[in-house]
C-alpha cells in the first residue's frame, strides 16, 4: 500500500476529538449561522461566489475568535486569499 493510500485510511478511520479541536469565539453555532447568512450573494457573479463565501467565512472568524495572534494569522490569511483571486 502507497503512504498516501495508508495517509487517506487512517483520516478516514480516525476517530477525532472535535471539541478539543475547536478554536475557541465569542460566538455560538445559532450566531454563527445567522453571521453566515447574511451574506447577499444575489450580485455576485457566479464564479466569484465561493471566493466571497469565504471571505465572509474567514471575515467572522477573525472578529470572534478569542486568540487575538490567531485572528491576526486569519486576517493575512484572508487578504492573501483575496490577492490570489484577483
Amino acid at each position: 500500500m502507497a503512504d498516501k493510500d495508508f495517509e487517506e485510511m487512517v483520516d478516514r478511520t480516525m476517530v477525532r476529538n472535535v471539541e478539543q479541536e475547536r478554536i475557541p469565539s465569542n460566538m455560538n453555532l445559532e450566531q454563527f449561522a445567522k453571521a453566515m447568512s447574511q451574506l447577499d450573494l444575489e450580485n455576485i457573479p457566479a464564479d466569484r461566489k465561493e471566493q466571497a463565501v469565504m471571505d465572509h467565512l474567514m471575515r467572522i472568524m477573525e472578529q470572534e475568535v478569542n486568540d487575538k495572534s490567531l485572528a491576526k494569522e486569519i486576517k493575512y490569511s484572508r487578504m492573501m486569499h483575496a490577492m490570489e483571486g484577483q
